[in-house]
């Protein structure tokens, strides 16, 4: 360009020479003055101006400043001509936490500007100073946190630099091996996890880290690093600024020594903003340290990247706190993972040009993942990207079973109650409306069957169905025992005992005037047996074997009015096999038979043994014999009157089912009670 100027200059008139002169002087100028040190003179005070923090688009900093008495958090903003306002303290409690005696410093604007971390010596820390942070509220900024180990130690901690991805966080500690030079530290870096967890810190390579160090600084692109140093090649022996460029897998250039910025004092604390034009520094001044600014020399410059700034909100447009993730194209890298501010939803991501995969989480509404295109704007700015979210609407639906059977049930009601609020919740059928992050009680009652109680938690947007699957347990089967004359069915009053089959368990025994409900076990059979003075003994089966859920059974105790020539089996009245003597099983239903006998006293009645024809019919009439008279001397034996039993045997002439298979033979052998006269 300059030949072509000079080429220029020799064919045009003395007149014109003398124009260009001074053009070109204006220029040459100009030149010199870009890479001239600026003083940020509406900053600067006769105090300490230190450690300034520029956000992403430049028109906010922090510094630290003790114009006030001890050392505070002050904040300025650029308005659209480029001019810094005067300095404010920060608002809210960051300035205002702790006590007079502890020291505040060293803050780091995040480049979204919704954090600031910063330094403290804070009573409870672990360390003599820790590093801590605080969040933007609105226009305050909330009480300062800890960050906690492992960055936070025993040792100490300052000067951190958050990065504009918010996945690592650069900071200075006390150099364990040049403690006599107390102003010489060890740069670190820790990473967050998968999970946002601050991970393990390690120092920085050798190469940065070659004995004394200060303040390190990572600029918006990520990649670009600043600290300051006292090197061979530094003014004086003083802190210098050099710049690294990072490479991944904590490989980084050679350190640069940044000669346009340096001065014969400290050079400390370089701030870039994302257009990446202005390096902002602090440097001692005719007093104290103040503030200052340089034009960055191109091939020094931090790669230019694109800030995206938008809202978070609802369909209402609500403002949200959400997290937002930025991945390469592939969704194999995470380039940023960063928080929009809890207060007014905003957000800021700082990105190089490219296309991205976006996914905004926030609790109670369904995730959003969109491609996110990314160009260089004509004219540099920040790009806009608001973001919306649909609040979650998932359905709880109640699915019951009968636990006895797996049948499937309709509930009759179903009631919900918000666990957090106590208030109740409409259902439609076997379903209602749930609310992420919230607790249920559902109440799942149906006739026949106990109450159950399920809980729901709702705590996944990925589940729009919350299946409550609830086993209903039948209530057990009433029995209503109805004793009645056999003929006229008139209700009469009894003498009633249950006993379940194969348990000597008796489960009822009492007189009764009429009905007796009762509630009886699913699947079992029970004997029942009934006495009622002038009716035959009444002994049978009831059922329940195919009974598995709730039911109300109406069971009629028919008794049979005493005439001669009635009779009844005694079925569980039983012999070892070829055998007269009784089974002790048979105890039961004998005591019974005697208790009737008490009842009905002018009886006389006959009890009648029978066998199959399995051996001589002259054996069988024989042990027929026998077996009867057993069970008159048993009846006897309690107090029954001998004169009014008559014991006999039938032998195997009297079957009432054929001999030719097992179970016809079993009913054969038997022992009846038949009335012969009533006096």
């Amino acid at each position: 360009m300059l030949n072509r100027l000079l080429v220029t200059f020799r064919k045009i008139t003395d007149m014109m020479r003398t124009a260009l002169i001074l053009l070109l002087t204006i220029l040459i100028t100009d030149l010199r003055a870009q890479t001239e040190r600026v003083t940020l003179t509406s900053l600067n005070s006769e105090y300490i101006e230190y450690a300034p923090s520029i956000s992403a688009d430049g028109t906010k900093m922090v510094f630290q400043s003790n114009r006030n008495g001890d050392y505070q958090l002050y904040e300025s903003i650029k308005n659209e001509e480029g001019k810094w306002s005067e300095p404010t303290l920060l608002q809210g409690k960051i300035n205002d936490y702790g006590d007079s005696t502890d020291l505040i410093g060293g803050p780091s604007l995040s480049y979204d500007g919704n954090f600031i971390f910063f330094f403290a010596s804070y009573n409870g820390g672990l360390g003599v100073e820790d590093i801590y942070y605080s969040e933007r509220e609105g226009d305050l900024w909330g009480t300062p946190q800890n960050i906690g180990a492992p960055i936070s130690s025993k040792q100490y901690e300052g000067f951190p630099s958050i990065s504009s991805d918010g996945n690592s966080l650069y900071f200075m500690r006390l150099n364990k091996n040049l403690e006599k030079q107390s102003s010489c530290y060890t740069l670190m870096v820790s990473h967050k996890d998968a999970d946002g967890n601050w991970q393990e810190p390690y120092a920085l390579p050798e190469k940065i880290n070659q004995g004394c160090e200060k303040f390190p600084k990572i600029m918006p692109d990520n990649e670009t690093f600043i600290f300051s140093s006292i090197r061979e090649n530094t003014l004086e022996g003083s802190f210098d600024l050099f710049q690294v460029r990072h490479l991944g897998n904590n490989e980084w250039t050679e350190p640069l020594w940044l000669n346009y910025a340096n001065t014969a004092s400290h050079d400390y604390f370089a701030s870039v903003s994302s257009v990446a034009e202005n390096i902002y520094l602090n440097t001692k001044g005719a007093g104290n340290y103040d503030l200052y600014s340089y034009y960055i020399p191109e091939h020094l410059r931090p790669k230019k990247v694109i800030n995206v700034k938008g809202v978070v909100t609802n369909l209402k447009a609500t403002p949200l706190s959400a997290n937002l993730k930025v991945y390469n194209q592939e969704k194999n890298k995470l380039i940023a993972n960063l928080p929009s501010n809890h207060t007014d939803g905003s957000f800021t991501l700082v990105l190089p040009e490219g296309t991205y995969q976006l996914e905004v989480v926030s609790a109670g509404y369904y995730p959003k993942e969109e491609e996110l295109v990314i160009s260089m704007p004509k004219i540099y700015g920040p790009v806009h990207k608001d973001i919306q979210l649909t609040p979650y609407t998932g359905k709880g639906i109640v699915r019951a079973t009968n636990v006895r059977t797996q049948e499937k049930l309709t509930p009759d009601k179903i009631s919900v109650l918000n666990l957090a609020d106590s208030s109740e919740i409409v259902t439609e059928g076997n379903s209602f409306d749930v609310k992420y992050n919230k607790r249920y009680q559902i109440t799942i009652s149906k006739e026949g069957f106990a109450d159950q109680l399920a809980t729901l938690g709702v705590n996944d947007v990925s589940i729009d169905t919350h299946w409550i699957d609830v086993n209903m347990v039948p209530e057990k089967p009433k029995v209503i025992f109805q004793p009645k004359d056999k003929d006229s069915k008139r209700t009469i009053p009894i003498s009633l005992m249950i006993k379940q089959i194969g348990s000597k368990k008796v489960l009822f025994r009492g007189k009764t005037p009429g009905d007796t409900t009762l509630t009886l076990d699913f699947g079992k059979k029970y004997s029942v047996y009934a006495l009622s003075k002038n009716y035959l003994f009444l002994k049978e089966t009831l059922d329940l074997s195919d009974v598995n859920s709730y039911q109300k059974i109406d069971h009629e105790v028919l008794l049979q009015f005493i005439q001669p020539g009635a009779k009844l089996t005694l079925d569980e009245v039983l012999f070892p096999s070829n055998s007269s003597e009784l089974e002790k099983s048979s105890y039961d239903e004998l005591a019974a038979v005697y208790k009737f006998l008490k009842y009905n006293r002018t009886l006389v009645v006959e009890i009648a043994a029978h066998t199959d024809h399995v051996g001589s019919l002259s054996d069988n009439l024989a042990l027929s014999n026998a077996r009867a008279q057993s069970v008159v001397d048993f009846l006897v034996s309690k107090g029954a009157d001998s004169t009014r039993l008559v014991a006999k045997g039938y032998g195997e002439v009297e079957p009432i089912s054929s001999n030719h298979h097992a179970e016809g033979r079993a009913q054969n052998r038997r022992v009846e009670f038949r009335v012969l006269k009533v006096k």
